[in-house]
């Protein structure tokens, strides 16, 4: 799990840079990487539901393109408010 933290991190940096930072803390600030559940996959739990369907139709495939830059690999996000 720590290098999927890590690479989190690493696309969060890159995030912060491009979006609104406002936007960034009150959708990003409260992220965390849960669990791989295949090797091209993260899953992010995020605080309530509203803000996983939010970040799934808005984000996700904008952050799947940041990881295309970063890591020559696209990796596909999935938001969750329910971890298991």
């Amino acid at each position: 799990m720590q290098e999927a933290e890590l690479k989190w991190n690493q696309i969060l940096e890159t995030l912060e840079d491009t979006i609104n930072l406002q936007s960034f803390k009150t959708l990003f600030n409260d992220t965390k990487v849960v669990d791989r559940p295949k090797e091209d996959t993260f899953l992010v739990v995020v605080p309530t539901k509203f803000a996983a369907d939010y970040l799934n139709k808005n984000y996700a495939e904008f952050i799947s393109e940041i990881s295309q830059g970063l890591f020559n690999r696209k990796f596909f996000i999935r938001f969750t408010s329910n971890p298991s």
